[in-house]
């Protein structure tokens, strides 16, 4: 088993306004939160509109099973000040069931402007009696001009602009960042897994059996992103996780500028075989082809330097493990230079 390293670059940005989104410390409330699912007692953020699937809200002058730092679902601290949320954003495998995270924004995130949307995102450490413990792939965040409404506790089928397509788990609070370019005006973000179970993963961190995929929620953030400023590694933020046998990352941003980090965009699994990785521009334009160049992409295509942006990339692998079918992930990489 080997210890994996990722990183989710936290751009730098100006200091510019966040109108767009608020309460994202989920510090504003209407009141003190009594009971689980009491996400009335939130401000701006709720469910996709479910009448079954709730938000659960934690603060550190709630009572019951509401403070922290030990929650029916894990023990965790707020990443800072004294709130935050949680929800079971998923079950098993073959479990349909599904909570999201939702807000509309103030003012709409405009067309063909680029944001930084970053947040940071736990599971805690279950408890002997929680029902917590796994972990899941596309964890996902679907932009829209209107807000998405949930039936009951069903997945959602729309297709998010950014995914994490691997099974992700840490037991300690880590930042994910992406940028995103919005092409109609976007007045709502809703946050969770998408889509039906015939690409999901799931995997067991904790516990022999258990139920739930729960992620806890903190300082989301959502600023304008400048392609002129170049990103500051230093403020990097670094997700470490474990592969299991047969699982795959691929980062979601790289930056080919050869200062010796993050110049390769490249894929990494655990006791995996890799047997395509292309990258394709928004028209489907193929820039690199792992057949013809490596597993690799350098950020440079035949006419040069790729420029900033966001592209697809598809890859199709095989797991060592005896039995293994081929599986193809695909999704979107951010290049920053």
């Amino acid at each position: 088993m080997r210890n994996l390293f990722i990183i989710c670059t936290a751009l730098f940005t100006t200091a510019l306004s966040q109108a767009q989104l608020r309460n994202g410390n989920f510090e504003l409330r209407n009141s003190i939160p009594i009971s689980l699912g009491d996400q009335q007692a939130l401000l701006h953020w709720s469910n996709a509109q479910s009448s079954v699937s709730t938000v659960d809200y934690y603060s550190s002058d709630a009572g019951s099973c509401c403070d922290w730092p030990e929650t029916p679902y894990g023990i965790v601290n707020a990443y800072s000040q004294k709130s935050f949320v949680g929800l079971a954003l998923c079950g098993k495998v073959n479990s349909s069931n599904r909570t999201y995270l939702q807000q509309t924004f103030e003012t709409p995130l405009e067309s063909g402007k680029k944001y930084k949307v970053s947040l940071f995102v736990a599971n805690g450490t279950p408890t002997a009696v929680s029902t917590s413990g796994l972990a899941t792939s596309d964890l996902g965040f679907y932009f829209s001009e209107y807000p998405v409404q949930q039936t009951q506790n069903w997945p959602l089928l729309f297709e998010p602009q950014f995914k994490i397509d691997t099974v992700w788990f840490s037991s300690q609070w880590k930042q994910i960042s992406f940028v995103f370019t919005p092409t109609t005006a976007i007045r709502c973000m809703t946050i969770g897994v998408f889509g039906n179970n015939a690409s999901r993963e799931t995997s067991v961190r904790s516990g022999t059996a258990p139920e739930l995929a729960y992620y806890f929620f903190d300082d989301v953030v959502i600023t304008p992103f400048n392609d002129d400023i170049k990103p500051d590694f230093t403020d990097t933020g670094r997700i470490i996780d474990e592969l299991k046998p047969g699982e795959v990352f691929v980062p979601n941003s790289f930056s080919p500028n050869n200062d010796g980090q993050n110049d390769n965009f490249t894929p990494i699994g655990n006791q995996v075989f890799f047997h395509s990785l292309k990258v394709m521009n928004r028209w489907g334009e193929v820039l690199f082809d792992s057949s013809k160049q490596g597993y690799a992409w350098d950020g440079m295509n035949s006419k040069g330097e790729a420029p900033t942006g966001t592209y697809v990339w598809i890859l199709e692998y095989t797991s060592n493990i005896q039995g293994s079918e081929m599986k193809t992930k695909q999704g979107f990489v951010n290049l920053l230079r």
